[in-house]
């Protein structure tokens, strides 16, 4: 697993860059660290806002629980595809764009659930922050060369060598 790039790769034009540096890093530690952080400290405040609730409604708890729940789970997927891409495994690649696809759609449809149930939310800035999000790392991955050399380009090895006849 090469982590660090060398300073040859960057004077050597014809070389394909490759590991996880650059903005592959930062999409690694965006998805394992800053990510999952945020969406389990939403997770955590529904969870802990429905614990502390004095009146207990149905409303509430399908509201507390739908965010608590999904928050849970884009936290934990968004940890495991870039746990996955760091160790530049071809496998991350599929789980990063599954995630970056699904994610927008299951918050924003959470969301207009709950605008349309009366709960106050600023949708516009929701769907400004997940899509572009979504969509400048889904391309990202979708025609980095350097995407590309890490997950996909495998060196080929040297010929067998043959046993000399004599």
């Amino acid at each position: 697993m090469n982590t660090f790039a060398s300073n040859s790769e960057w004077q050597d034009s014809s070389h394909v860059p490759k590991g996880v540096v650059g903005w592959l890093l930062f999409l690694c530690v965006s998805m394992t660290i800053i990510a999952p952080t945020f969406q389990a400290r939403i997770a955590w405040k529904a969870f802990w806002n429905l614990a502390q609730a004095h009146l207990i409604t149905l409303p509430l708890v399908l509201r507390l629980t739908s965010v608590g729940a999904l928050y849970t789970s884009l936290a934990l997927s968004s940890f495991w595809a870039g746990f996955w891409l760091w160790r530049e495994d071809p496998r991350g690649v599929s789980l990063a764009k599954v995630y970056l696809l699904v994610s927008p759609m299951l918050v924003i449809s959470l969301d207009v659930v709950l605008v349309l149930t009366g709960t106050k939310i600023e949708l516009v800035e929701v769907i400004a922050g997940r899509i572009p999000y979504s969509i400048v790392w889904y391309l990202y991955l979708s025609s980095s060369k350097r995407v590309r050399a890490t997950y996909f380009e495998y060196e080929k090895s040297p010929p067998a060598i043959k046993p000399a006849t004599r």
